[in-house]
């Protein structure tokens, strides 16, 4: 298979649906009505009990060293001793890609919905942002790891970043 998100058709997308690498993605990005229409379809997923248990933050160009400032704080403290190496990667992250949207898992504990099920939806949610990027002809990833995955620190610490940035349940 060598045409990879292929948009004549939703099931040739969906056959042909490849992520590309975020440091090979080059400008332009969506524009905002793009995006605009990207979270609407990735908020269409399974949710049960209506929760909307994610966030959508999309990071402006302008916050991108702030959130890369952000990003080196979290995992200083998760690590005691980081490399260069490993500094530099975290820094360069928040740069990648002309467009960049975190997705936070926001499960709501009041609720009889397991948690478990509220994570597969923002994972959901996820899956479908990037299958939304591809159908108009963008290129998309879904990056996880050590950077990402922090449960309190980056918990707390994430929401500064909405500063620069704007949410969307």
């Amino acid at each position: 298979m060598d045409n990879f998100n292929d948009i004549s058709s939703p099931r040739a997308l969906l056959a042909t649906r490849r992520s590309g690498k975020a440091r090979d993605m080059v400008a332009p990005g969506p524009d905002a009505a793009q995006l605009a229409a990207m979270l609407a379809v990735a908020a269409r997923v399974p949710d049960h009990g209506k929760l909307a248990p994610w966030r959508f933050i999309t990071v402006a160009p302008e916050a991108r060293a702030g959130f890369a400032a952000l990003l080196e704080t979290a995992y200083r403290h998760e690590h005691a001793a980081p490399g260069a190496t490993e500094i530099e990667a975290i820094r360069n992250f928040a740069h990648q890609a002309p467009c960049l949207v975190i997705v936070v898992s926001q499960p709501v504990s009041a609720s009889h919905i397991p948690r478990w099920e509220q994570e597969l939806s923002a994972g959901a949610a996820t899956m479908q942002l990037c299958n939304a990027a591809h159908a108009q002809g963008f290129v998309a990833n879904w990056l996880t790891g050590c950077c990402l995955m922090w449960r309190i620190s980056g918990s707390r610490t994430l929401m500064t970043v909405r500063r620069g940035a704007t949410s969307t349940p």
